[in-house]
């Protein structure tokens, strides 16, 4: 639960990068304020750490892990429909990530 504390204080050792900071910080954070590590909730959730969050989950699902083999696309995609109809990730860019699901997968597993 720390790397998100440890991303923010290595990027904001670049002045450029005070605002990424943030948003890699709260990466972890979900909509229904059961994310970490503060906890936020809606709005009080940047945008662009929205967009983050999922795109962590796509990757983390799509790449082969010492653990486990990389899932396919339509796990994937499942996976992360379940987590907007519980209200964790925004719909909205789960949308465009639907429509892009393909592009989202090559890049993942590149």
């Amino acid at each position: 639960h720390r790397h998100g504390f440890e991303a923010q204080d290595i990027l904001e050792r670049v002045t450029s990068f005070k605002e990424i900071a943030l948003w890699a910080c709260q990466h972890h954070e979900f909509l229904d304020g059961s994310g970490y590590p503060y906890q936020l909730k809606g709005d009080q959730i940047p945008f662009e750490s929205r967009i983050l969050t999922i795109a962590d989950i796509f990757q983390a699902l799509a790449q082969k892990r010492p653990y486990r083999d990389s899932m396919p696309v339509n796990q994937v995609m499942q996976i992360l429909t379940e987590l907007a109809e519980q209200g964790k990730i925004d719909t909205q860019i789960m949308a465009f990530v639907q429509d892009h699901q393909q592009q989202c997968w090559q890049l993942a597993t590149a």
